[in-house]
């Protein structure tokens, strides 16, 4: 069995790779401050944010 790994479209350059991680990791940066305790989500090529406000749940204070 021979398995070949070449596509028709050429690999992407490491600049790509690294705007994207770039890109992701000024997102959590700031959405992070400004919603305390969020999570972020991959949503394919997205990413989502999922933050409760305090004010929404009872006996929480607002931080």
């Amino acid at each position: 069995m021979i398995v070949s790994n070449c596509s028709k479209v050429p690999t992407p350059a490491r600049r790509v790779y690294v705007a994207g991680a770039v890109q992701e990791f000024l997102f959590q940066q700031v959405y992070g401050s400004e919603l305390p305790g969020c999570t972020f989500t991959r949503l394919g090529p997205f990413m989502g944010v999922v933050w409760e406000s305090s004010h929404d749940r009872p006996g929480l204070e607002a931080t």
